[in-house]
């Protein structure tokens, strides 16, 4: 087993990590380090990968929302960033579009969460895929009115029903599989 260095680019991002890998049951060898938005990410990406100390028992995870960009462009870009020496432990992982999405595209989440609103809008056409919308936190924000939170608040309430088995987001899913990658679990295993 390794220890997965997972560097986000915001607190909820950290927040839904953290609770994924718990549920995992890697949670104690995963460590997940926000950042203060995509900029402050990607300047610290060749300096954290370069310094980490012991990174002989290290994969990195690089989590980074796409906000609209292309995707295999922004791939690129992140990799150069990355230092030679950690290119064959890291995983670039790019969010469609944004992490509001992953939830969108949990619709029993959203209702296990407290948001049976949501999960009403989210299961019409436009909304199965999830990684399609272009905003989802403004879809979200547009849905839910007053009752938007912020978030934070989002994640911390709809990271815990995330589904590991039936996300409808492929960037959610692609995701686990970098993550249990990076501790070291068989690429996919079920869980309840």
């Amino acid at each position: 087993m390794s220890h997965a260095v997972v560097l986000v680019e915001e607190e909820s991002a950290r927040i839904v990590v953290r609770d994924i890998a718990a549920r995992l049951g890697i949670g104690g060898r995963t460590t997940v380090i926000a950042h203060e938005g995509q900029n402050d990410l990607e300047k610290s990406i060749s300096n954290k990968l370069s310094r980490w100390r012991s990174p002989d028992h290290c994969r990195f995870l690089i989590l980074r929302d796409n906000d609209g960009g292309d995707c295999l462009l922004l791939k690129q870009r992140l990799l150069r960033l990355v230092p030679d020496t950690a290119r064959d432990k890291t995983r670039i992982r790019i969010v469609m579009q944004e992490l509001e999405a992953w939830y969108v595209g949990d619709p029993q989440a959203l209702n296990e969460a407290g948001f049976p609103s949501l999960t009403k809008v989210c299961r019409r056409a436009r909304f199965r895929n999830s990684d399609r919308i272009a905003k989802p936190k403004l879809e979200l924000k547009r849905i839910l009115g007053s009752a938007f939170e912020g978030q934070i608040s989002m994640a911390r309430q709809i990271a815990p029903h995330l589904s590991l088995d039936g996300s409808g987001s492929t960037s959610f899913r692609q995701f686990l599989s970098a993550l249990r990658w990076s501790s070291g679990l068989p690429p996919h295993q079920s869980h309840s």
